[in-house]
């Protein structure tokens, strides 16, 4: 059983994950919380990686493109080609405050609205 600390909300939408040393892809998010997101990808990144995250999050006020630094805190195999990330939020390098406003105010939307993204 997960000991999860933020509330989650469902999204889908693409996002591009760049390891510290590695190749960009794109994935899609199935996940968001304060403190993360939840990724499906082709690509193992194995826990404890350094990554960056360019990401489009779509709520009542409009798109907002978002980037952060993440950890690869977990990954799990989900078929014989796709992989379950989950990615902490290190720290936000577009506008922090109005990053974590935006993610605050989509989970509020969602919780309130039941909106699908």
């Amino acid at each position: 059983m997960e000991n999860r600390i933020h509330s989650r909300a469902k999204l889908k939408t693409w996002v591009k994950v760049i390891p510290a040393d590695g190749h960009s892809v794109i994935g899609n998010i199935e996940d968001i919380s304060a403190g993360g997101i939840g990724v499906l990808d082709n690509q193992p990144l194995p826990p404890g990686k350094d990554c960056h995250v360019i990401f489009m999050l779509h709520d009542n006020r409009g798109e907002h493109l978002l980037q952060a630094r993440c950890l690869v805190t977990s990954c799990m195999p989900v078929s014989g080609t796709h992989f379950h990330l989950g990615l902490q939020f290190l720290d936000f390098i577009s506008s922090p405050s109005e990053t974590l406003h935006a993610i605050d105010h989509f989970l509020t939307w969602q919780t309130t609205f039941g909106e699908e993204a």
